[in-house]
């Protein structure tokens, strides 16, 4: 395991340096012995992940790394893509918006939205920032998220009274957290915008890891219909977990 962990640290070092770096270079910030270190870099030009420019003797990734990231980068566009237009299609008869919320920087940001023209109150868009304490969609980004990681993340961001019904501690996000794993998915209303009703589900890689939301923000007026709810919550879950299968998450279909 420690030879492979070395070699991802030697790829992921070179990755960042478009200029490539020398033989001791590598050695001065992996911190691994100059016998080991050049046995393995021997093993990672052989498979052609890294390179050695005849001249420089600088060490640069190689095409082999290059075609790992080209495809994930497919992967991510195809996955992207998919997003948007299923998260149009979600908008449809929901009288709302379609979010999508990622981690970045510890911070959860909207990097996607649909819909919600008639929606004044609703604040959410590309870029901001959303209170991990105060919205569904931020929220449930923290589902599987122990308590003092919640705690320390929102030490970090704050626990701002944007409205009465928005958690003053870390003890009341923790009941809304319950309530998240119990139920798979989240709800907040008049926490942070006048009004809005949100409910949002979490997106899960193939490492079982978080990495976005889904969320269909809106207001109680659209949801007086009978069994409009039900039908927003199954539509979002499963969207959540179609996005999870593109990211190589497998679980039992079911809502």
């Amino acid at each position: 395991m420690q030879l492979v962990r070395r070699a991802i640290l030697v790829v992921d070092q070179l990755a960042r340096f478009g200029d490539g770096l020398t033989f001791q270079e590598l050695c001065d910030a992996l911190d691994i012995p100059g016998a080991s270190l050049h046995r393995l870099l021997s093993v990672l030009e052989e498979e052609q992940f890294i390179i050695r420019h005849r001249e420089s003797r600088r060490y640069f990734l190689g095409p082999a790394a290059s075609d790992v990231g080209l495809a994930a980068r497919r992967r991510t566009i195809h996955v992207a893509e998919h997003l948007g237009r299923c998260l149009a299609d979600l908008v449809e008869g929901s009288g709302g918006a379609a979010l999508l919320t990622e981690f970045v920087d510890s911070r959860a940001v909207c990097t996607a939205r649909h819909g919600g023209e008639r929606l004044p109150c609703l604040s959410a868009e590309v870029g901001q920032i959303m209170p991990l304490h105060a919205t569904a969609e931020a929220r449930t980004l923290m589902i599987d998220m122990p308590r003092h990681t919640v705690a320390r993340l929102l030490a970090d961001t704050g626990l701002t009274p944007f409205r009465p019904r928005t958690p003053r501690s870390v003890d009341e996000v923790m009941k809304r957290l319950v309530l998240l794993r119990r139920h798979g998915y989240g709800i907040s209303y008049d926490e942070f915008d006048i009004g809005i009703w949100s409910l949002a589900a979490p997106v899960r890689n193939g490492a079982e890891q978080v990495v976005a939301t889904v969320a269909v923000a809106t207001t109680e007026a659209h949801l007086s219909h009978p069994g409009a709810v039900g039908r927003l919550r199954t539509r979002v879950v499963n969207l959540a977990r179609d996005m999870s299968a593109e990211l190589g998450h497998r679980a039992p279909r079911a809502v």
